[in-house]
């Protein structure tokens, strides 16, 4: 996995859908919050990415934008740690 700690992207290069966002995600926010001392993950992308959604909604994000086919997703220290 890449990860851009300014942008914070973390991109997968082997990308056969085969249960790594999960992962993924899990790592990401552990580097967020535990070393880079983030307040809060925003990630938005097509609301029709339903396996994202999941992912996400499972990884503790809330959702609270839905437009114009975008959804906007939230997780915060708190909501993290819990």
């Amino acid at each position: 996995m890449k990860v851009n700690n300014y942008a914070g992207d973390a991109l997968l290069k082997n990308r056969d859908f085969k249960g790594y966002a999960a992962g993924a995600l899990e790592l990401l926010l552990k580097h967020a919050f535990e070393d880079m001392g983030a307040e809060a993950v925003h990630n938005y992308f097509e609301a029709e990415r339903s396996a994202a959604v999941r992912a996400h909604l499972k990884a503790g994000f809330t959702i609270y934008q839905r437009e114009n086919g975008i959804i906007r997703l939230l997780i915060s220290r708190e909501q993290y740690i819990k």
